[in-house]
């Protein structure tokens, strides 16, 4: 199966210039190094599957906080809804705890969710959040962004804008099987990729303070000692 890939892309990176094609062990990815007059080199990045994840896990390659098998996918892993922030009449942020009861949505209400789990990546793991289906079915829409390393480390919350796409009241219960996950997460090990050291941006700054935890939310998350 490998000497027939190998040979497929020699076929067609040979046409570029004078290319050859090296497979590499780590984490099961190819490597197409070009010969040329720059010594160009490429490589292509890793989705991890459900193994990866977990042995990236072991190896505190990424740290997902509370970790359960029970939310690990195929390739992802499942991000449950944690509080509801809306914002009041006033215009002051209003936090509702899903874990204490669910929360009513107006007629086509945005609100933001925050998620039960913290994920820090390290240097060449990047990730990228899909919307769960389930909320297809349960009538809400979700905007998310992208995880860089260092994202975490503060006690940054992952946070994605809600909305209910329905014109009449709709209810978002953590216990409700649709509404159980708002989002998945993929990861991506682009460690082998030639790149630039990252540089957080004024943007960056300005979005990891919005997301910082309090102490006390910090607290409400942390598994009791023995």
């Amino acid at each position: 199966m490998k000497k027939h890939l190998c040979a497929f892309v020699w076929r067609i990176f040979s046409k570029v210039g004078n290319g050859r094609f090296c497979y590499a062990n780590r984490a099961e990815t190819f490597r197409v190094i070009f010969e040329s007059d720059r010594g160009v080199e490429m490589s292509f990045a890793v989705l991890l599957n459900n193994r990866l994840i977990a042995q990236y896990q072991r190896e505190e390659k990424l740290r997902i906080e509370p970790w359960s098998m029970d939310n690990l996918q195929i390739a992802q892993y499942a991000l449950n809804p944690w509080k509801v922030i809306s914002e009041g009449s006033d215009g002051a942020e209003v936090t509702h705890d899903l874990e204490k009861s669910s929360y009513e949505f107006g007629p086509n209400e945005y609100a933001k969710v925050t998620v039960r789990q913290t994920v820090i990546l390290t240097d060449g793991i990047v990730g990228r959040f899909i919307p769960a289906s389930g909320l297809i079915e349960a009538g809400f829409g979700i905007t998310a962004g992208k995880l860089d390393p260092g994202y975490g480390k503060e006690h940054e919350r992952i946070e994605f804008g809600i909305k209910n796409l329905k014109n009449k009241a709709n209810v978002f219960d953590l216990k409700s099987r649709p509404t159980s996950r708002v989002a998945y997460i993929e990861f991506f090990d682009i460690s082998n990729l030639p790149s630039s050291p990252p540089e957080l941006q004024a943007y960056d700054y300005y979005i990891r303070s919005k997301r910082r935890l309090t102490d006390e939310q910090i607290n409400s998350i942390l598994p009791d000692e023995d």
